[in-house]
């Protein structure tokens, strides 16, 4: 499993998702600072949950970053968020 899908699928786990969509933008920034050769360092994800209901825009991307805590230590050097409630 690569690292989209294991992005895709804790998200998944942790959220009531209702549409994601993740995209390895790691190939746009060869040679940009945080990238390495085997990819896997930029990332857009699009995603819409009821649990963000209530939530503003920067308690929205707290959560994302707290689930996805561990990948950006390691190997996400880049994370570009939209995330949506159903209203």
């Amino acid at each position: 499993m690569n690292t989209e899908q294991q992005i895709h699928q804790q998200l998944n786990q942790q959220l009531n998702v209702t549409y994601i969509a993740i995209t390895n933008d790691s190939h746009r920034h060869q040679g940009h600072a945080g990238w390495n050769q085997g990819g896997d360092t930029h990332f857009s994800i699009t995603i819409v949950s009821p649990d963000f209901e209530k939530l503003s825009r920067i308690q929205r991307h707290q959560r994302i970053y707290a689930i996805l805590e561990e990948w950006m230590k390691k190997t996400i050097h880049a994370l570009q968020i939209f995330a949506y409630s159903l209203s």
